[in-house]
């Protein structure tokens, strides 16, 4: 059995970086291991050209990526992952693959994969951006450990490289 990490981006990127937050992904990474001995993370995203070198970077660096296939809805760009996540969790839970389970996510449509997580006896984590970013129906679940990126924000993030006069 594993512990096994799943990283939403688009819900991880967009809240840090409204929170002014620059995830520094590698350093996420060890952050993972140090704290829960990850085997394997998976990172969930939009398949973008404009991001193909960070995806191959994370890659070279043993991250699982999955890929989907961007749509455009109201001028924007749009990848929902919610079902892979999903499935390769609830996939994982029932071959017995899973010894805990760290979910990166503030979304609450996650409330009952979680439940069934722990239904099945899997130690669940759940990090978000911060408590504005994490869906009520998340926050009170007495089960869930909740760590928030703010919080770690100091051994995650990208240095501010100094400012050219």
């Amino acid at each position: 059995m594993k512990n096994i990490a799943f990283i939403d981006a688009a819900n991880i990127i967009l809240s840090s970086q409204r929170a002014g937050m620059d995830i520094d992904f590698l350093k996420l990474k060890t952050y993972l291991v140090d704290k829960f001995k990850v085997e394997n993370i998976y990172y969930f995203t939009a398949n973008l050209k404009s991001i193909h070198e960070e995806l191959r970077v994370l890659e070279m660096n043993n991250f699982s990526l999955v890929l989907k296939q961007v749509y455009f809805e109201k001028s924007k760009t749009k990848a929902n992952c919610d079902v892979e996540i999903s499935h390769y969790i609830t996939k994982m839970v029932e071959s017995g693959e899973l010894s805990k389970l760290i979910l990166l996510s503030g979304d609450g449509d996650f409330s009952i994969l979680l439940d069934y997580a722990n239904k099945n006896d899997i130690d669940t984590v759940l990090m978000s951006t911060d408590v504005k970013t994490t869906s009520k129906i998340l926050r009170v679940k007495k089960y869930l450990k909740i760590i928030f990126l703010e919080q770690i924000i100091t051994k995650i993030t990208k240095e501010k490289t100094p400012a050219s006069t």
